[in-house]
């Protein structure tokens, strides 16, 4: 099961160098994996919203 350890809300990455994230829907920083929020991914896929503005969130595994 994976958990959110950290988010970069939209407005902040995409006018930056992490736009690049749109064609990918992924990015790496420090070998850490960012992709778009699963959440808000769903909407989309469910056709619940016509755009979606995702966030970048790095999730991890929960540690027992």
């Amino acid at each position: 099961m994976l958990k959110e350890i950290n988010r970069i809300p939209y407005n902040n990455w995409r006018n930056s160098q992490l736009s690049v994230a749109r064609f990918y829907g992924w990015i790496d920083i420090n070998w850490d994996k960012y992709e778009f929020d699963r959440e808000e991914m769903k909407k989309l896929s469910k056709w619940e919203v016509d755009e979606v503005f995702p966030d970048l969130v790095l999730y991890g595994k929960i540690k027992k």
